[in-house]
């Protein structure tokens, strides 16, 4: 069959007869099938000629049923019916290879669920104090809804940069008044190891926010302050409950912290004969083993000007708890620290409306005095347990100071502020 297509130019029909394996003119073929509109069921291609009858072109088509890929290719020449199968091979292979590689691929899981696994996980089970557990999830939460229903292929370097960047400004709405560089690390601890914990899982092939760069962001801390004399002196001359000013009579005289005094039972309170002397000291070993803090663990010595303030030895106090000193009211996690802030807070608020004075600064204040004594440096910070161990080599071998020791030292300061009201 051949027909003029307007061009000065002849197409030529030839179908592919699977009997005989060869392409054959249509006029040679008595069974070729076709339709009105032009289309021919079977394999074909189609030739052009020029009215020269020279062969300017092949077109080699197929159609398959049950597939809308047809393939075709131009030749500037006549193609062996071999090269011709070869090529409609690789054309289909590489239009099946094409479809697997730009499919849909499946969503990996939400930093939601990543976020409940770690908090189901043994490793959030070791954390054994229940603040940071709260603080963990409590952080985590902020991030969350911050961010969104992400998955943890949608965390990346940007992402974490934009939430420190709105953790630290002046209007953040997650940190009031902008986060310090303290507590930006504090909200990345719990981020990173959710991020840990999926990448052991398989759900992350990486880390995220391994670069990101935290050290400078955040505003400056507001550095606590010591309280003054005068500080002092109001401070003591205020009418309170007798509990508190034993509480805070504690910490100023020994600098130890408001988590130590709060927990204090009759056990932790011992006497012994020193030099022919009987002392009296807290025992903070039991104390420091509560609050995962070993490095503390040391004996205060207790002036006489504290003693004279301690009800009689096996008073009840706390009619829950008999054993303890104080009532303070403990937390979850076994801690009296949080209430007996509040209570004592009131009395510091009363003498000073600068927020950057707190219970923390009687502990500055005892080492200010200490300094001012002329204490020797090692023996200060036994006492106030501070970097035991870390200050000079060989510096927690031996035996501790004696607790005499320790209260001939401390007699060398005034403590006059301390004089307990009538």
């Amino acid at each position: 069959i051949t027909k003029p297509d307007g061009k000065n130019q002849y197409r030529k029909l030839e179908n592919f007869q699977k009997r005989t394996g060869k392409w054959i003119s249509s006029d040679e073929r008595q069974d070729l099938v076709i339709r009105h509109d032009g289309l021919v069921k079977q394999p074909h291609r189609i030739h052009i000629y020029s009215k020269d009858d020279q062969l300017m072109a092949t077109h080699t088509k197929e159609e398959k049923d049950g597939s809308t890929y047809i393939g075709e290719t131009q030749y500037a020449q006549s193609i062996a019916p071999t090269v011709s199968k070869l090529i409609f091979e690789f054309e289909t292979e590489f239009a099946k290879v094409s479809s697997e590689k730009f499919a849909p691929k499946k969503r990996s899981i939400t930093f939601s669920e990543a976020m409940d696994n770690y908090f189901n996980s043994s490793d959030f089970e070791k954390i054994s104090r229940i603040k940071t557990q709260n603080d963990y999830r409590s952080r985590t939460e902020k991030f969350l809804q911050w961010a969104g229903n992400i998955t943890l292929e949608d965390i990346d370097i940007k992402l974490g940069s934009d939430f420190v960047e709105a953790l630290c400004k002046a209007d953040s709405k997650l940190c009031e008044g902008g986060a310090s560089n303290a507590i930006v690390k504090k909200f990345m601890t719990p981020l990173k190891n959710v991020f840990q914990f999926a990448l052991e899982q398989g759900h992350i092939k990486y880390k995220p926010w391994q670069d990101l760069k935290i050290a400078d962001k955040g505003r400056e801390p507001e550095q606590r302050l010591t309280f003054s004399d005068t500080h002092m002196k109001e401070l003591f001359n205020l009418e309170m409950p007798k509990e508190d000013r034993l509480a805070l009579s504690i910490m100023a005289s020994t600098g130890c912290r408001l988590d130590e005094c709060a927990l204090l039972e009759w056990n932790d309170i011992k006497e012994l004969v020193q030099e022919g002397e009987l002392v009296q000291f807290i025992d903070l070993n039991r104390i420091n083993a509560i609050l995962k803090n070993r490095s503390a663990q040391r004996h205060l010595p207790i002036i006489p000007q504290v003693w004279a303030m301690f009800p009689e030895r096996g008073t009840i106090l706390n009619e829950a708890e008999p054993e303890r000193i104080f009532t303070y009211k403990r937390d979850k996690d076994g801690k009296a620290q949080n209430k007996a802030s509040r209570r004592n807070m009131k009395h510091v608020r009363k003498i000073t409306q600068d927020k950057r004075y707190t219970i923390h600064s009687l502990r500055h204040k005892f080492i200010s005095l200490c300094r001012g004594s002329g204490m020797d440096t090692e023996l200060r910070n036994y006492i106030v347990g501070q970097d035991i161990g870390k200050k000079s080599i060989g510096a927690n071998y031996g035996e501790e100071h004696h607790i005499k020791l320790k209260l001939d030292n401390m007699a060398k300061i005034d403590w006059s502020f301390l004089t307990p009201m009538n």
